[in-house]
């Protein structure tokens, strides 16, 4: 049997009973305390009168053993028999074949917790595996050829598939040709695309798993650019395990195989310019096709030579659904007269979402009249516009301008399309508003952060003050009042 190391991170091991061969340390050391016995251990039978406490009462105290198991990298011993081992696994049959008693055999690529989970099904035909154990254990199943653990692993895995551990689960099925559970694993990537790739469980992919991925016409990422970063991150990721220097040539070293997967042809020009085009990842041969692309008319585009990437649009994921709203203050004041002008507010968010639209609290009214009784009039015209844009690169990501006949307050300004923002990362929305006999109730007692429960789950906004960056902005207008958006 091939010695490979284990490619998903072990979980930390929880507190818990002697049986199971835990001590009540974080760390497991391989001491166990057997359940029930006596002092000198000449009468442990009548302590386990089943069947299944016997043989764990073997295992715990390590009575007439005679082979000692060294696991893991810190080769913590375990006691066990060479009768009870060979019974249970062929791998174990072929290793303890012909050897002395009290022999000691080194398990390098098994860390303590699942193998002492396997010693467990050998010795009881069952098992108290968690799901965070399972990944782990089916290796070790797997290694020693356990068909019956294999599959307790693998409908565990498939019944508990979520968007933190799709990847891996993903991963370790096809490595063990566990189709079935890699195709559950593979359904659930594409459905939650969107989600799956902002998770730390997608850099733990291969490459050739990644390029299967990206060959799907089904991923259902929220757009090619969220796929673009998805892999830069796991490139970067991959650079920095391989211990060298984080730059270009090192990036494009690891994304050689990788690259053509990428459907840059579906980018916005704009956004493939500014996040893309940079980067300093694609070659001039690479670019210049793509920009040549972008900038003849979709219809005389068959015209040109075939391009290296594809041309084929995904099964984007296209937000839809219950809005919800944030609101930048706690109160609203009272109206005053103003010429316009624009208001800007820092944010970021916890979770991925789509930003749907700001609500601009103004309004405006024919000359003379009494805003408590105003009449909107034609006559009123106002020019509106909305940007979101990166606070860091000052990349637009969405932008809108409008002429409507009146304001009425409030008016919420949407953008053609939901703008897909990342978590931890601040963003600036600015709102532009200008017109005749203008009036704007300005928020009072701006928020610093804010919390909007969304079915099961707290969202948390963080707010900063914008309006600094530019000269043009009108700190004292706040008619930025309120943020709509929708989950991912």
């Amino acid at each position: 049997m091939e010695d490979t190391t284990l490619e998903m991170e072990s979980s930390p091991m929880n507190t818990a009973s002697p049986q199971n061969g835990l001590t009540q340390s974080d760390e497991y050391d391989g001491r166990i305390t057997a359940p029930n016995s006596t002092s000198n251990g000449s009468d442990w039978q009548k302590t386990c009168p089943t069947h299944k406490e016997r043989f764990v009462y073997l295992l715990d105290s390590g009575i007439n053993s005679d082979v000692i198991l060294l696991v893991g990298k810190n080769e913590i011993p375990f006691k066990a028999h060479k009768l009870i081992l060979s019974t249970g696994s062929p791998v174990f049959q072929s290793m303890l074949a012909g050897t002395h008693p009290a022999v000691e055999i080194f398990i390098s690529d098994v860390e303590p917790k699942p193998f002492r989970l396997l010693l467990n099904f050998l010795y009881t035909g069952e098992t108290e595996a968690e799901v965070n154990d399972a990944p782990a254990l089916l290796y070790a199943a797997n290694k020693f050829q356990v068909p019956d653990l294999v599959t307790l692993c693998v409908l565990l895995l498939k019944t508990h598939l979520s968007d933190k551990n799709a990847s891996s689960i993903y991963q370790q099925a096809e490595k063990f040709d566990q189709n079935e559970l890699a195709d559950s694993a593979l359904s659930h990537i594409r459905r939650h695309a969107r989600n799956v790739l902002e998770t730390e469980d997608f850099l733990t992919l291969s490459a050739n798993n990644v390029c299967r991925l990206l060959e799907d016409d089904e991923l259902e990422a929220a757009d090619e650019l969220q796929v673009y970063e998805a892999v830069m991150r796991w490139a970067k990721a991959q650079v920095k395990k391989d211990g060298q220097q984080l730059n270009s040539n090192n990036l494009r070293s690891v994304l050689k195989d990788v690259i053509p997967h990428i459907r840059f042809p579906q980018m916005d020009v704009t956004e493939f310019s500014l996040r893309v085009a940079k980067k300093g990842i694609l070659t001039n041969d690479e670019l210049v096709p793509i920009f040549i692309y972008f900038n003849i008319p979709e219809g005389q585009r068959t015209s040109l030579l075939p391009l290296d990437f594809n041309l084929s649009p995904r099964k984007y994921y296209e937000p839809s659904g219950r809005t919800f709203t944030v609101n930048r203050f706690a109160v609203g004041s009272n109206y005053k007269r103003t010429d316009g002008g624009w208001d800007r507010v820092g944010f970021q968010v916890d979770t991925p979402m789509w930003i749907v639209a700001y609500a601009i609290n103004a309004f405006s009214t024919s000359r003379g009249e009494n805003p408590k009784q105003r009449k909107l009039s034609k006559g009123n015209s106002c020019d509106v516009e909305i940007k979101l844009e990166d606070s860091v690169l000052q990349t637009l990501y969405g932008a809108k301008k409008e002429t409507i006949p009146y304001l009425e307050a409030p008016y919420y300004c949407e953008f053609d399309k939901p703008v897909r923002i990342a978590p931890n990362t601040v963003y600036i929305a600015s709102v532009f508003v200008q017109g005749p006999n203008l009036y704007c109730y300005a928020g009072e007692r701006e928020k610093t952060t804010a919390a909007v429960q969304c079915e099961d789950n707290a969202i948390n906004f963080k707010f900063q003050d914008a309006n600094i960056i530019d000269d043009e902005a009108t700190a004292n207008m706040k008619q930025l009042h309120e943020i709509t958006f929708m989950l991912t």
